[in-house]
């Protein structure tokens, strides 16, 4: 799988999506592949967890969900695989991976069935 590594400094947020990565998103998809759409504008926000050396705070900021690994999850009641919604935060031990999925977070898919990676 393709990756995009960042440094990402104390004091600063980090925003990720087509409107700010757009070369690279457009890269590994290709720059007219239909799942580029599930790919937000501006669709997650990472900001560094002051007194918690690496870690990062991560927010959904759009209405595709993403699907979080489990390793790097500090969150008790977050299981392996959890699916972060618009909205939602978690904080990750990194490094961590971060998954965009196809389809809806209610599983509003075209042709039904859950939200798949990518």
């Amino acid at each position: 799988p393709e990756k995009l590594e960042t440094a990402l400094h104390m004091d600063t947020r980090l925003i990720v999506g087509r409107q700010h990565q757009g070369a690279f998103f457009e890269g590994v998809l290709g720059g007219d592949n239909p799942l580029l759409a599930c790919i937000s504008r501006s669709h997650l926000e990472l900001q560094a967890v002051a007194g918690k050396m690496g870690s990062v705070e991560i927010s959904n900021l759009s209405t595709n969900p993403v699907a979080l690994n489990g390793d790097g999850l500090e969150t008790a009641t977050a299981a392996p695989g959890v699916l972060l919604a618009r909205g939602e935060r978690h904080v990750l031990r990194l490094p961590a991976g971060v998954a965009f999925l196809a389809g809806s977070g209610d599983g509003g898919r075209p042709g039904g069935g859950a939200p798949q990676p990518f």
